[in-house]
């Protein structure tokens, strides 16, 4: 269960707005993570990066508070505007504080999300189980 005071944090980006998100944030060509190549920012951090946090028994279990306390340790300020992303037309905004409190909620799509903060390059990348940090480039590249 998520409280009424972090539900009222989360709004749900229309298609439109997702579309340009996705583009500016994490790609400018594919729709969906699992259509990423190589040389684009989030599957760079999943190859080159070591998993920050294995989240799949904590979320079969219902249990949030271990992956709660490794959120907590990033550099990212709790009223942080987050943008979580499954694909390109479908984004959600909220804070990092809410996002870190219920990130169980967020993994309702079986590949996972990218979490981008807006005003910061930090960002993770949660998929199949496991979760990157990493920094996301200033800009996007035209792949």
């Amino acid at each position: 269960p998520m409280s009424a005071i972090d539900k009222a944090q989360i709004r749900v980006c229309d298609d439109h707005e997702s579309a340009q998100l996705w583009t500016r944030y994490v790609s400018k060509t594919k729709r969906h993570f699992m259509l990423l190549t190589a040389d684009e920012w989030p599957s760079a951090i999943v190859e080159n990066g070591d998993v920050f946090y294995a989240w799949l028994d904590d979320w079969n279990e219902n249990r949030l508070g271990g992956f709660i306390k490794m959120l907590s340790k990033l550099p990212i300020e709790s009223d942080e505007k987050v943008y979580v992303c499954w694909m390109r037309e479908q984004c959600a905004q909220t804070t990092w504080q809410t996002f870190q409190n219920n990130w169980i909620n967020f993994l309702y799509e079986d590949e996972g999300c990218i979490v981008v903060c807006e005003s910061n390059l930090n960002s993770l990348v949660l998929s199949n189980g496991n979760s990157w940090h990493g920094l996301r480039p200033n800009r996007l590249s035209d792949n």
